[in-house]
């Protein structure tokens, strides 16, 4: 073998190293276990029920629940009790149910569900008194006859499309 060919295939060997330093070895770290031991004392509170059997948790799971546990300590008391509320509601469905919302979001539009994740996070990003306004407001429309909020419904699409109308809202 030449010495260019030797250099040449060095240089490679190197180079593919390096690639798999810095794109592989990220992702494999991605997905490795969580020892329970690394979590802080304020994640393995957060994340006290899954103690027993965490080691038996894939690794992607552990990771999504470390990081929920993390957003979980940033949280204020009453974003933690909203949280606990919509899981607590997600839990309430039945598995049929819960697969029809996950097929229906699937159904959507790319656009549609763009908006829908822009509005939840739009939503969070309020105070929450703006929040428990919109609450209410939500609860008031749905304790309206259907004829009222189908009216309402075609009203506020009236004014969405730029007419000048008054919805009562």
């Amino acid at each position: 073998m030449t010495r260019s060919g030797a250099w040449l295939r060095r240089s490679a060997q190197i180079v593919a190293t390096a690639l798999w330093v810095t794109v592989a070895l990220p992702a494999f770290a991605a997905n490795a276990a969580i020892k329970w031991s690394d979590l802080n004392a304020q994640q393995q509170q957060a994340l006290a029920g899954e103690h027993d059997h965490w080691d038996s948790l894939p690794p992607e799971r552990q990771q999504r629940l470390a990081k929920g546990a993390a957003r979980w300590q940033q949280m204020t008391p009453q974003q933690r009790q909203s949280a606990q509320a919509n899981v607590q509601r997600w839990h309430s469905l039945t598995p049929e149910q819960r697969q029809q919302k996950r097929e229906h979001f699937q159904t959507l539009a790319p656009e549609q569900r763009q908006r829908v994740l822009d509005s939840y996070q739009h939503f969070h990003s309020l105070p929450p008194e703006q929040r428990q306004q919109l609450r209410d407001r939500f609860q008031h429309y749905r304790a309206l006859p259907p004829e009222q909020r189908q009216k309402l419904h075609e009203c506020l699409q009236r004014r969405r499309n730029g007419e000048t109308v008054d919805c009562g809202s």
